[in-house]
C-alpha cells in the first residue's frame, strides 16, 4: 500500500492539484498564495507552494506543512492528523 501512496505522490502535481485557490505569484522557485485555503486567513501570500519538492507550507501555523497527501487529508477530508 505505502509503494501505490509513494507513486500518487509522485504523479499528483500539488501546484496543478491547487491552481484553483486565489491569485498567486511566482518567487523563484516557489508559487505563493493569497491565504491558507486552511484557515482563510492570510496577508502577505503566507500559504506557499514548493513544486521542487511537490510540498507546501502555511507560515499562518494553521496546519503543518507536507505533501499532496496531507494536503487532501486536511484541506479536502478535514482531518488535522499528520
Amino acid at each position: 500500500m505505502s509503494d501505490e501512496i509513494e507513486e500518487a505522490k509522485k504523479k499528483i502535481s500539488l501546484l496543478n492539484y491547487i491552481g484553483g485557490y486565489p491569485k498567486s505569484y511566482q518567487g523563484g522557485k516557489l508559487y505563493r498564495y493569497k491565504y491558507c485555503p486552511k484557515c482563510k486567513i492570510g496577508q502577505y501570500f503566507h500559504f506557499v507552494v514548493y513544486p521542487n519538492t511537490n510540498s507546501y507550507y502555511s507560515w499562518n501555523q494553521c496546519c503543518n506543512g507536507g505533501d499532496i497527501v496531507n494536503f487532501l487529508n486536511i484541506f479536502v477530508t478535514g482531518d488535522d492528523r499528520s
